[in-house]
């Protein structure tokens, strides 16, 4: 139910995840990540509207990125929400 774009190879990633989830506009999933949780995330087009678009994500995506501050805790904290979202 969850959709992760990013490229195939991990060696080719970086701390940004855009993802979308079935049945969700990205603005709802970020709305739940905030208010359940306190996950701050974005949501929308980021500025690449015809990426987006080229995808067939005419809504955009949600896109959580994490840095050097950003806990194990937090990430589990995202994963857990978006299950509990997805059930």
């Amino acid at each position: 139910k969850i959709h992760v774009f990013a490229p195939q190879k991990p060696e080719n990633r970086i701390g940004v995840v855009s993802f979308t989830v079935d049945g969700f506009h990205p603005h709802e999933v970020a709305q739940q990540l905030d208010e359940v949780a306190d996950i701050m995330v974005r949501s929308g087009h980021h500025c690449c509207q015809p990426l987006v678009e080229s995808l067939g994500i005419p809504d955009g995506t949600v896109r959580a990125s994490l840095a050097l501050y950003n806990t194990r805790q937090e990430c589990d904290m995202l994963v857990a929400t978006l299950e509990e979202l997805t059930r």
